[in-house]
């Protein structure tokens, strides 16, 4: 169960790149205008 964002990010630590694509876009997180994965460990926007 997810119930924090330190259980958010452990969580996606475990999924693929593709899966974690996925994942994110159903949380609504967008990804930067260069198509990398939107590194939000590093930038704590959320």
């Amino acid at each position: 169960m997810i119930n924090n964002m330190d259980d958010f990010i452990k969580y996606l630590d475990m999924l693929s790149n593709e899966e974690l694509r996925e994942e994110m876009e159903s949380f609504g997180i967008e990804f930067k205008k260069n198509n990398e994965l939107y590194d939000f460990k590093k930038e704590k926007k959320y």
